[in-house]
This record gives structure tokens, C-alpha cells and sequence, in this order.
């Protein structure tokens, strides 16, 4: 058996409605849109209906394009958000937050795109009290 470096995962029906650029897991065998605690899979890369087949992009692929939840300079450590977002890492209050990578670009505001380079992508990390 050959085995290639495929970019885009296993084509699975979304479970609901999704926008470009949103990290997704995996449930009940859908992709489903990543919670803040979730452990996400990839990233959409274009916009899929509800039960529509989609192939995220793999994180191991190279530099993802992610949507944004609010401003984050370039070079800052993102972290999932909740709705397939990414935020910059909180530097207090606690808790933890799963680490997507470095931002490459940076998101003027919520809704923005950006290019983060995955680094210890589904790491979880332990937010400073």
C-alpha cells in the first residue's frame, strides 16, 4: 500500500451549517465545530451545509487559516475558542486552553482570518491564575 502526505482529511458529512476557516472534531462520526475545550482535527476550508461532505485541511498540511474571535497580533500563541475560533493564549485567570499554534498574520477583530502556524497543535496548555 502507497501512502501519500494528503493535505485535506477523510470527507465526512458536517453536522451543521459551517463557515471557511473554522476548527472541527470529530463526532459521531461528523465533523462537528470545535468547543474551547475540544481537541480539534483541522480546519474548513471553504463553507459546507448541514449533512454536506467536507475535507478539513490537516494541521500537519503547513500553516492553516483560522477565523479569529477578537484582535490578535502576528506572532502571537492561539489558542481554540469557542465556536472553531482562535484567540490569543490568556496570560492570567486560570484554567486551561488547547493550543493551536503562532499567528503568522495578524486579525484586526472578531470574524477576521489569519494564518497561524500550528505548533503543539492540540496541546493542552495551563492558563496562569
Amino acid at each position: 500500500m502507497q501512502y501519500t502526505n494528503n493535505p485535506d482529511m477523510a470527507a465526512l458529512p458536517a453536522n451543521a451549517d459551517t463557515e471557511p476557516f473554522i476548527l472541527v472534531n470529530l463526532s459521531s462520526g461528523r465533523y462537528a465545530i470545535a468547543g474551547a475545550a475540544d481537541i480539534p482535527l483541522g480546519v474548513t476550508m471553504r463553507r459546507v451545509k448541514a449533512n454536506e461532505a467536507v475535507s478539513p485541511r490537516r494541521p500537519s498540511a503547513g500553516s492553516l487559516v483560522c477565523t479569529a474571535s477578537a484582535a490578535i497580533v502576528a506572532g502571537a500563541k492561539v489558542v481554540l475558542d469557542a465556536n472553531g475560533k482562535v484567540k490569543t493564549l490568556p496570560t492570567s485567570g486560570g484554567g486551561t486552553a488547547v493550543q493551536v499554534g503562532v499567528a503568522v498574520t495578524a486579525a484586526g477583530a472578531d470574524g477576521d482570518w489569519l494564518t497561524v502556524e500550528p505548533q503543539r497543535f492540540g496541546s493542552i496548555l495551563t492558563v496562569a491564575p
